[in-house]
């Protein structure tokens, strides 16, 4: 008895593998990722028609100077009074805002929580990630 219950769980457990396996291999074995409200992932920013994103860069200025995604503006908590003007100078009505930074830091959701309470812009978005990830045209 005790024999047939270890073969059955042996079989169960074999049965399950192969569908995790298909999956690992599937997803690079990545764990998955989550999104809340205003946030989106990498390759979703490459979908916006050119011309209708303004990136802001959140990260430091020798950072920044290193590489940034192209027509991005600074803008952080820290700097936030001597930037926000060079801000609104880059962006233009109906543009969608997509703020980036590093991939371990909040800094990111806390510009564009500040952003979204003092300009009442409505498309602004998080990069889940890091700006490197999303794919260029």
């Amino acid at each position: 008895m005790l024999a047939r219950g270890i073969r059955q769980l042996v079989l169960l457990l074999c049965i399950a593998v192969v569908p995790a396996l298909m999956l690992a291999s599937r997803h690079g074995g990545a764990r998955p990722v989550s999104f809340g409200p205003g946030e989106i992932a990498p390759d979703s920013a490459g979908r916006f028609p050119a011309g209708s994103v303004q990136f802001v860069d959140v990260r430091s200025r020798d950072d920044y100077s290193r590489g940034h995604a192209p027509g991005a503006v600074r803008l952080n908590s820290a700097e936030w009074e001597s930037l926000i003007s060079g801000f609104y100078d880059a962006w233009e009505p109906g543009k969608n805002v997509i703020i980036y930074g590093r991939a371990r830091s909040d800094e990111a959701g806390a510009v564009a929580h500040r952003l979204r309470a003092e300009s009442r812009l409505e498309k602004i978005f998080v990069l889940k990630g890091i700006w490197e990830e999303w794919p260029r045209k």
